[in-house]
């Protein structure tokens, strides 16, 4: 844990174990550091064969040279987790401080004597034991030969509705929104999930996200960048704590009453109430890499496609689709747009033919009515202007992406890919790696810009933010059921 303290200081943590009989053995451990600031501990349980432990509960605090306390973390939640002797435990932590809304509604009063403060401490000490002991009763999670424990408190939840969470990988649910995996409701606010990780070893990402109890359709996206998992993999017999603190999303009906001037407004957005207003801040980030998403980003091309479409089904004599149907067909490729919009899709005897009749068209025709969305092309000469990288990655096929690009951008885009044998289509991030590849830059410092679904999902599996705009293919209703959380209503806003 990284906690910085003053000359003498040091960190100690409290430990306490629960058996299932009710038993408890209580322990206090100095940690170790060589700057001050990190600190570490590694120790070993001491198991009771009389009363075997089956919960660890645990809080820090800070002692001078003397061994006094001077500072205690904030005990309203307990840290509470099932235990096993034959496991190793590893807890990437924080320190915990009363949430602002705790701290602003606290008694003021006359200060107490040093024996009143030692049975006030007691007393919220024991009341930590005792919530933790009730949370324990209700607790039941299976611990794996490798395991990942999640762990979030949600407060803002409303009635109906529980959380749960996906990740990048398939054990997550590979951010695909019926996937997602249901937590445990453990109390109060609390919820937690063990997951089996066993031959997961490279780096995971992850959100927490609000399930509606009785559709079981997801509700809502947390928002920031996406949470990862502290270490690159887990090893046999090891379990990883991943203590998520507070799902960051915020009832509306909460509103501040604060202003503040902070330069580092990601980390206090999740720990003030909503409606702070927060001054001193530029909230768009300078980008030196822009990847842009062609089709309902940068271009209106749905007139086209839709006529080429209507001209391949009609050719083969299959019924034809509305301006608005072949709008919610589009995002994924041209191939899926057809599949979609033929009957029986891939199984339709006269696909081949109708999907090479559609490309055939559209190559001929895909200028007739597509034009860059008005003040694209003023915010592309803006970006190049500055200095700034740009490129454009499209499931379109790729002949039809590179003459789009070069015929209405010429040189303001620098790379332009499409679809194509060798390379994955989004949501798959391998169109963008290869973008920021032929650029020979990193993602550090680029963000993604779409329209749909898709593109925020790509953004996500490239680990990118993602600008959502609001003149494409798809509305504000449902970008943000599928996870937007940045949007801009006109060009001139992204740059």
């Amino acid at each position: 844990m990284e906690y910085k303290t003053a000359w003498g200081q040091s960190l100690h943590v409290m430990v306490t174990y629960f058996s299932r009989d009710g038993h408890r053995r209580r322990t206090e451990l100095a940690m170790d550091t060589r700057d001050g600031n990190l600190w570490t501990l590694e120790t070993a349980a001491m198991e009771s064969y009389r009363h075997p432990a089956a919960y660890i509960t645990y809080y820090y605090i800070v002692v001078d040279g003397s061994g006094k306390m001077l500072r205690r973390e904030w005990l309203g939640d307990p840290r509470l987790y099932p235990f096993d002797i034959h496991q190793d435990f590893l807890f990437p932590d924080y320190w915990r401080d009363a949430p602002l809304d705790v701290r602003f509604r606290q008694p003021t009063g006359p200060a107490l004597d040093e024996k009143e403060q030692e049975q006030h401490e007691q007393q919220v000490i024991n009341n930590y034991l005792h919530k933790a002991e009730l949370q324990a009763r209700k607790l039941s999670c299976v611990l794996y030969n490798q395991t990942i424990l999640f762990t979030v408190k949600a407060p803002d939840l409303h009635e109906g509705e529980e959380v749960a969470i996906i990740g990048n990988h398939p054990t997550l649910g590979s951010w695909l929104p019926e996937r997602y995996l249901s937590m445990k409701h453990v109390d109060d606010d609390l919820w937690m999930l063990s997951v089996n990780v066993t031959g997961v070893d490279y780096p995971l990402e992850y959100k927490y996200v609000v399930i509606d109890r009785e559709t079981r359709l997801l509700k809502l996206w947390e928002e920031g960048a996406n949470r990862r998992v502290h270490v690159p993999r887990v090893y046999p017999e090891n379990v990883i704590i991943e203590d998520g603190d507070c799902l960051r999303v915020k009832d509306p009906a909460k509103i501040g009453v604060f202003t503040l001037e902070t330069t580092a407004p990601e980390y206090l957005l999740w720990h003030l109430p909503f409606g702070t207003r927060i001054k001193g801040f530029e909230w768009r980030r300078d980008y030196e890499t822009y990847v842009f998403d062609l089709d309902g980003t940068l271009i209106s091309s749905l007139e086209d496609l839709c006529g080429s479409c209507n001209y391949a089904l009609k050719t083969f004599g299959l019924p034809q689709h509305s301006l608005e149907e072949v709008r919610m067909m589009v995002g994924n490729g041209v191939k899926k747009l057809m599949e979609r919009a033929t009957p029986d899709g891939l199984d339709n005897p006269k696909f081949d033919e109708v999907y090479a009749t559609f490309r055939k068209h559209y190559m001929s025709h895909n200028r007739d009515h597509t034009a860059p969305y008005p003040g694209i092309m003023d915010m592309l000469r803006r970006l190049r202007a500055a200095g700034k990288h740009v490129a454009v990655v499209s499931n379109k096929f790729y002949a039809a992406t590179q003459a789009l690009c070069k015929d209405f951008f010429g040189p303001l885009v620098e790379v332009a890919i499409g679809e194509r044998e060798n390379i994955r289509k989004k949501p798959a991030p391998d169109t963008v790696v290869e973008a920021l590849r032929q650029l020979g830059v990193g993602r550090d410092r680029a963000v993604y810009i779409g329209d749909s679904d898709v593109d925020i999902m790509t953004a996500r599996n490239s680990g990118m933010p993602c600008i959502s705009v609001l003149w494409g293919f798809r509305d504000r209703a449902f970008l943000v059921r599928h996870g937007a959380r940045t949007f801009v209503s006109k060009p001139e806003e992204i740059f």
